[in-house]
């Protein structure tokens, strides 16, 4: 499972540049935060604010509605919520994120992939109508089986998409899209951080990344 990610550059406050939009540092992304993703529109990829958490076709109140905001990879088919969406995949960016323990206390871990900024993850979109005429862009995350490194922590971890793989991803079809949803195998990194400052969404700041 994916709950909480984040977006920022590795120089400090700078904002992160995507296709040409500059982002500012978002350090502890939670479910129903406006946050950017990548979609197919026109035959151009684009950068759209959505809003983490597919809300249902047959939603009518976003208060009295759960959205979903992790999607099991290998169950979509099956599941009358994503059904309809697996054809609007999405490229979710991120700089890493966050899973949790549980002994105690609940504990953070923290993942990167090795020697990158910025890596996209596998999303599906859908634009709700919340009021007559009015559409709102939500998306759900990927989840599949974890790598090595994520084991210890936690049974799932998003689909991480390779840059190389863009368009067969936003363009391809059903199999096309099937054969990336993948557990990533490439090199990635781990740590604990504070409890007291990530267990809280409204915490915003750059501590939220800092080693314990």
């Amino acid at each position: 499972m994916c709950g909480r990610y984040n977006l920022y550059s590795n120089h400090g406050e700078d904002p992160v540049v995507i296709l040409d939009h500059e982002i500012k540092p978002l350090f502890n992304i939670a479910p129903t935060q406006f946050v950017p993703i990548i979609t197919l529109d026109d035959s151009e990829q684009r950068l759209h604010k959505a809003r983490w958490g597919l809300m249902p076709i047959w939603a009518k109140d976003i208060h009295k509605t759960k959205p979903y905001f992790n999607a099991r990879a290998e169950n979509l088919e099956h599941n009358k919520v994503f059904g309809s969406s697996v054809s609007r995949r999405g490229l979710v960016p991120m700089s890493g994120f966050y899973e949790w323990t549980e002994n105690d206390r609940k504990q953070p871990w923290y993942f990167q992939i090795k020697d990158s900024e910025l890596f996209y993850c596998g999303g599906l979109w859908r634009d709700w109508e919340y009021e007559e005429g009015k559409m709102m862009r939500t998306f759900t995350i990927l989840t599949t089986q974890p790598h090595d490194v994520m084991k210890p922590i936690h049974d799932r971890m998003p689909v991480v998409i390779d840059e190389n793989d863009f368009e067969q991803w936003l363009t391809g079809s059903q199999d096309d899209a099937e054969n990336l949803m993948i557990t990533y195998s490439g090199d990635m990194s781990k740590y604990q951080v504070n409890p007291d400052v990530v267990n809280n969404s409204r915490n915003k700041s750059a501590e939220c990344i800092a080693r314990l």
